[in-house]
């Protein structure tokens, strides 16, 4: 197997990822939820940008700077939560 194969990439991708959850992840959880007071929001939010990495990482590679990037894409997926309550709440006939 050559360094840049794609099973190389894959599992370096793969313990970037792993570090991160692992060193990172508890951080971040926290730093979301104490914007948003809901914890599970916050770990929702937090899983979906690591499942994006575990598929965009490999093609596109590791960003400078991996935990920003989580941090950024789950604040993005709070912030699409809170719109679709805003247009549900909106939408209701009753309130």
């Amino acid at each position: 197997m050559s360094e840049g194969s794609p099973e190389n990439i894959q599992r370096t991708v793969g313990r970037t990822i792993e570090r991160m959850a692992r060193e990172s992840y508890g951080r971040l959880v926290a730093y979301l939820s104490v914007h948003t007071h809901d914890l599970a929001s916050a770990e929702d939010a937090l899983s979906e940008p690591l499942a994006a990495a575990l598929k965009t990482w490999p093609r596109d590679g590791v960003p400078q700077n991996p935990e920003a990037w989580l941090l950024t894409a789950a604040r993005h997926s709070l912030i699409d939560v809170v719109r679709h309550h805003q247009v549900v709440l909106e939408s209701d006939p009753r309130g």
